[in-house]
């Protein structure tokens, strides 16, 4: 009787070193996790215990964040506990374990190039909110998404992929957890989420009081993290789903939405959706007809009470100035470009199918991220 394996080819033997090293790493210091058995590891290939099951789904949230509070509360208990979350830390053969900042900030600047931020003002948004979460208990990272847990018809949980991992805050690998659930399946209810962070504190708490610190605002400062790293996925990997500036009651308290509706504007993948055939969202003027119409009942009531007020007098109007001719436009999109598309005249909702349903992301701190006019 033949026993089934999996292999995994990879591209250096670099990466292969790395990975066997994180799966030893996570063995042996978070032993609640599941992993199955390394078997072979080759010149650019690592071979694994096959595992009969499927990919986690929504209703598997609860037990799946009871699972990563045990395993962050054993890491901290047995490894991390002196850990700081903007050095590397070092495995025992003094290979440097990635600190949380770093690889961060380089990817947050990647997405600016690649044009999923709006401008430098997003970007100084992001990063300011990711040294804000810098701080407390260090946890670890490894790209916790419905793939990479395996669900077997007897209800087990194994974890597989051991490509990345990293230091993080406590709640970090819970967020890229409901992130890529909402890509996956859509958006998840408000309790749902509440129990799900209740479940894991829960956890973490039974290795030390000082583990259970996540509430959910400091959730949500993660998500919104997630929401711009994870943007160049989306419609790969089974992410059939977007993310929607609108909150419909998921945050309690909407920080985000500003900066993220400019970087729906201008992500590639939202672009390359809007066309005829989606027809874009209505703009709010009900809402303008009406404050409009109360700044004039205001104004009529105001001169009821006093009396007519004298007209000004007429302005000379100055000479009109010829408007000088533009240069022309490059081909190459450019940082002022996509500031002047942040202007209100120009400003538009994003669209959106019936067919795909929009999550829900908190709001960044408004005040970084006003739109600037390009000059």
């Amino acid at each position: 009787m033949s026993v089934r394996q999996f292999t995994k080819h990879y591209e250096t033997p670099g990466l292969v070193a790395s990975a066997a090293r994180h799966h030893a790493w996570l063995v042996e210091h978070a032993p609640p996790l599941r992993l199955p058995a390394l078997t072979v590891v080759g010149p650019t290939s690592l071979t694994y215990e096959w595992i009969d099951g499927r990919p986690a789904r929504t209703e598997d949230l609860p037990a799946l964040a009871g699972l990563l509070g045990d395993v962050h509360g054993a890491a901290w208990t047995t490894d991390l506990r002196p850990a700081a979350l903007n050095r590397p830390h070092r495995f025992r053969d003094g290979i440097a374990f990635g600190d949380y900042i770093g690889p961060r900030q380089a990817a947050l600047r990647r997405r600016l190039e690649q044009g999923y931020l709006p401008d430098l003002g997003a970007l100084h948004a992001l990063l300011t909110l990711l040294e804000k979460t810098a701080e407390g208990p260090t946890a670890f990272y490894k790209d916790s998404n419905p793939r990479n847990f395996i669900i077997t018809e007897a209800g087990e949980i194994y974890t597989v992929d051991t490509d990345d991992l990293t230091l993080a805050p406590m709640g970090y690998d819970l967020a890229k957890l409901i992130a890529t659930l909402v890509l996956t399946y859509g958006p998840l209810p408000t309790p749902t989420i509440d129990s799900a962070l209740c479940a894991y504190n829960e956890a973490a708490v039974r290795h030390d009081p000082r583990l259970g610190i996540t509430d959910r605002a400091r959730l949500d400062d993660f998500l919104a993290l997630h929401a711009v790293l994870t943007a160049p996925y989306a419609g790969r990997n089974g992410y059939r789903y977007c993310w929607s500036p609108r909150p419909a009651g998921w945050a309690s308290k909407p920080r985000h939405g500003k900066l993220l509706r400019s970087f729906l504007r201008h992500s590639p993948s939202q672009r390359s959706e809007r066309s005829s055939t989606f027809p874009r969202q209505a703009t709010n003027r009900t809402g303008r007809r009406r404050r409009r119409a109360g700044r004039g009942r205001r104004t009529g009531r105001a001169l009821r009470a006093t009396g007519p007020r004298p007209l000004p007098r007429p302005r000379a109007r100055a000479p009109r100035r010829r408007r000088r001719a533009s240069p022309p436009a490059s081909s190459t999109p450019t940082i002022s470009a996509a500031v002047a598309r942040l202007t209100p005249s120009s400003a538009r909702a994003p669209s959106c199918t019936p067919a795909r349903t929009w999550a829900v992301i908190p709001r960044l701190p408004t005040a970084s991220v006003k739109a600037r006019r390009s000059p």
